[in-house]
């Protein structure tokens, strides 16, 4: 414990990047107005282009496997439930501005919220898209953390996070945040109601750096802040307190949960720094299966109707540096293909390739659609997965 908690300390990890708009000032209420679309956008292919085909036969006449580019603007945060999708937008215009798409109508944007963010540095979900922690700098630069709670068109409420709050974590029904609180040299795990009426300790901690994710209703999940640099772990916690259980480990461990908290599919690196096959652990049986590419476990995303199926943005070649800090800290940039596959028959589905660096993938309820925002522009995408004609989706 000590040599862990030493090597988090003496070495460099992710870090928080800077939203590169210019800093406006203040927060300000609003929103319910419908936006221009802009110009959708797809990679290469025969006949007519996706805006002909939008324009003229609608969101269903868009063909399975469609990958096209949603609007101009760039985002600072995505996230999907049901069929709608939702982001936050860094324009001048519309600075931290909350706009939404629904499946019928993807190539149409309403904004949600007028609310102004300054700076976005990191947002943090409920799994119903009505609620989030946002994460920004102020004026003198320092990172702050607000709650806001989005209703319809009217005010959104709002409750601004204590400074030593590091990390929050909706719970999977949205009603509880779980969160890590650095005081007097330790970073307790506690438990609260969306009102703030009601928190509860979990239990006493004295490793930093910790992140935190709410896998499944009774499960807390711990890892330590990924660095090729030191080793890095994943624990499960109860919500009711306990001890904290090893899940899975290895250098520059990055992971993600699929949405009932049943697998765990999470990447790591070698010694000499580059990626290792992509690996997904599954809690019941504790099975390891390796898949067939090395990515980097965020930019993958599990199906939510058919858990079994991954989606994951794998870097055509991965250039020299010392992974995966080079690639957060954007000293390096990927070109991914979207790979998709079976993780029950271990079939490879289809490979799609795109011209983009993915982040942040996220897939509606029923698995038509899967999104993501281009790392290098901040661009949101839409890849169709279901064909209309027949509602065949990937098998």
């Amino acid at each position: 414990m000590v040599l862990l908690i030493t090597a988090i300390l003496l070495f460099g990890f992710k870090e928080v990047p800077k939203s590169p708009v210019e800093v406006f000032k203040g927060i300000f209420p609003g929103g319910g107005q419908e936006q221009p679309s802009g110009t959708t956008q797809q990679l290469p292919t025969s006949g007519e282009t996706i805006e002909e085909i939008l324009k003229t036969q609608g969101p269903r006449g868009v063909p399975q496997w469609t990958l096209f580019q949603l609007g101009q603007d760039p985002t600072a945060s995505l996230v999907a439930f049901g069929t709608t999708t939702q982001y936050h937008k860094i324009t001048a215009k519309n600075l931290g501005h909350l706009f939404s798409r629904a499946k019928d109508t993807i190539d149409q944007e309403t904004r949600i919220s007028n609310l102004l963010i300054q700076q976005i540095a990191k947002i943090t979900w409920s799994p119903k898209g009505n609620k989030s922690v946002i994460a920004y700098y102020d004026d003198e630069q320092n990172l702050k953390r607000f709650f806001v709670e989005y209703r319809g068109t009217t005010t959104p409420r709002t409750h601004f996070l204590d400074n030593s709050i590091v990390d929050t974590a909706f719970s999977p029904n949205g009603t509880q945040m779980a969160y890590i609180n650095n005081i007097n040299g330790s970073s307790d795990i506690f438990i609260t109601d969306v009102n703030f009426k009601k928190t509860q300790k979990v239990t006493t901690n004295v490793i930093p750096n910790f992140e935190i994710s709410w896998p499944a209703q009774n499960i807390i999940a711990l890892k330590t802040k990924s660095s090729y640099a030191a080793e890095g772990f994943l624990y499960t916690l109860n919500t009711s307190g306990g001890l904290l259980k090893k899940i899975v480990q290895g250098l520059g461990l990055d992971a993600i949960w699929s949405t009932d908290g049943k697998q765990v599919l999470y990447s790591t690196v070698n010694t000499v720094k580059r990626p290792q096959p992509t690996k997904i652990y599954e809690l019941a049986s504790g099975k390891t299966l390796e898949l067939p590419f090395a990515t980097i476990a965020e930019k993958c995303v599990f199906g939510k109707k058919n858990q079994k199926i991954i989606y994951c943005g794998v870097p055509r070649s991965i250039p020299s540096g010392a992974y995966p800090d080079a690639w957060w800290q954007g000293k390096v940039s990927f070109t991914d293909n979207i790979t998709i596959i079976n993780t029950s028959t271990g079939q490879q589905i289809i490979v799609i390739p795109t011209n983009s660096d993915i982040i942040n993938p996220v897939i509606f309820d029923d698995d038509s659609y899967l999104f993501f925002r281009d790392k290098t522009t901040n661009m949101l995408w839409a890849l169709k997965l279901v064909d209309d004609s027949t509602g065949t989706l990937p098998q």
